[in-house]
């Protein structure tokens, strides 16, 4: 792909700052390259930190195009109008979608997520109450002896009848492990999981992830799905955006969904044709997985042909989230708004608020080509994306049958991060709904977790398996195992 420059910069690029992750100091000669006070713009392939997984972005340079379609455009609906004008800053973009192989990585923060909450519900056992309520004294009272006794002379157990014996060597078993942590803990060796363990989570803290739970329906979800490097789908917007803040956090670089505006500023790829390649239809073929060539199906990413930046699967394969919310009548106010002159893209979001209709992009492997248009746009609706979802309240991450199973994602990260306060717009749950249902399934429904994430992550990992190592000998040497959680 030919390299190409992006917008006029006053100063010349800092050599020190091009150090940085996507930045050089020198233009390199070959690849797409944006010229940058902070250094060249240059394409990257990322590991996900504690993986082997990887990922590849590509620098999309800054300028101004027209959002939407015109007029004439054939299959054009009427809230892809009318087009205003938008002016986009330099970012990089996700070379490919994002695939199962990376989006299973985040999925894998659940099992360490739990055993930082049971670690927890360890330290805060007291032995003098044995945690149960005043509300459930009589139960305390008559189990307090027995705990006793067995925390002095083990072989106590076995004189209990069945069920007091489980009761017991329940609580006994919190004692044991309790002392494990409390040796453990002060070691250096531990030191980043001590710190973990006293610091308060709260879902949509600064630094916060929820971990999604498992997949409620792997034969649905999965269905023909046989290479994880195909598009990772099913999952809802939410859940889309905590992928994105658990990367930035664990990474250090700032990584989101892209704006509408930027989405189809960089599916259109400097053209103004239908799709990124012209106006018939026909070839779509060559550049897309749809309705028509897909065997109802997803396939692995970067088997078409790129656009003309060198992103491929713009159109088909995976419909792709971005930032907003669909408005019938949003670029109508934009052009009011602009009054002629380009409106930057930042000011063009549709922040939403409310749960169903975000925009998904560029059409699915299940879209006829009409709708993997540049401009084509569609809602989610997470009613029927949800119908068969037994769980109450419904999963704020994932959803259970068509069209999701044609719904991903694709990375953004920008030259410029958005000021703090505007992060967790791109970042955590927006509407009520989502805070109470995530909440419900976290707190009460005991499914789900929230932990603080940051460049750590990777070693407080390796603590957690090797202090969960010996509080495993401890459970199964009383026969009291984990509550396994159920599938979404």
């Amino acid at each position: 792909m030919a390299a190409f420059d992006g917008p006029a910069v006053a100063a010349e690029p800092d050599a020190a700052a091009a150090d940085a992750v996507g930045f050089s100091a020198t233009a390199p000669s070959s690849g797409p390259i944006i010229k940058t006070d902070r250094g060249y713009m240059i394409a990257y392939e990322a590991t996900i930190p504690g993986t082997d997984a990887t990922f590849e972005m590509i620098p999309i340079p800054g300028g101004k195009f027209k959002l939407g379609s015109p007029e004439g455009e054939a299959d054009r609906e009427d809230s892809e109008g009318p087009q205003v004008e938008v002016e986009i800053a330099p970012f990089w973009m996700g070379k490919y979608e994002v695939t199962w192989t990376e989006y299973e990585r985040y999925m894998d923060t659940y099992k360490p997520f739990k055993d930082l909450e049971g670690m927890r519900n360890v330290l805060a056992f007291d032995e003098k109450t044995l945690s149960i309520p005043e509300e459930k004294a009589e139960t305390r009272d008559r189990l307090k002896p027995l705990f006793d006794k067995a925390r002095a002379d083990e072989s106590v157990l076995e004189k209990l009848d069945a069920q007091d014996r489980l009761q017991v060597a329940t609580l006994l078993l919190f004692a044991k492990q309790r002392d494990v942590l409390k040796a453990q803990l002060p070691k250096a060796e531990y030191a980043i999981l001590a710190e973990q363990l006293g610091q308060k989570q709260e879902l949509n803290d600064v630094d916060a992830v929820t971990a999604p739970t498992k997949l409620y329906s792997p034969d649905q979800t999965y269905l023909d799905v046989d290479d994880k490097r195909q598009p990772a789908v099913t999952m809802s917007h939410f859940a889309a955006r905590q992928y994105t803040k658990w990367l930035s956090k664990l990474s250090g670089d700032m990584y989101r969904l892209p704006t509408e505006a930027e989405w189809e500023y960089a599916c259109r790829a400097g053209t103004t044709t239908a799709y990124h390649f012209g106006d018939d239809p026909k070839k779509l073929d060559d550049y897309a997985w749809h309705y028509e060539n897909s065997d109802d199906r997803s396939h692995v990413v970067g088997e078409k042909k790129p656009n003309p930046w060198g992103l491929y699967d713009m159109h088909g394969n995976a419909g792709e989230w971005v930032l907003d919310q669909l408005g019938a009548e949003h670029y109508a106010g934009l052009a009011e708004k602009s009054k002629d002159k380009p409106i930057d893209a930042w000011q063009a979001v549709r922040w939403p608020d409310q749960l169903e209709q975000r925009v998904v992009r560029g059409g699915g492997w299940d879209s006829d080509p009409d709708r993997c248009r540049s401009a084509a746009r569609a809602g989610s609706e997470d009613e029927d994306w949800k119908a068969l979802d037994p769980n109450r309240p419904l999963s704020p991450w994932w959803y259970t049958e068509d069209a999701a199973r044609a719904v991903g994602m694709r990375l953004v990260r920008p030259l410029t991060a958005p000021p703090k306060e505007e992060l967790k717009k791109c970042w955590d749950a927006d509407v009520e709904e989502v805070i109470d249902d995530t909440t419900h399934r976290i707190k009460v429904n005991q499914r789900g977790a929230v932990e603080i994430v940051g460049p750590q992550m990777p070693a407080l990992v390796r603590q957690i398996e090797s202090i969960s190592k010996e509080l495993e000998v401890l459970r199964e040497k009383y026969g009291v195992g984990d509550d396994e959680d159920d599938d979404e």
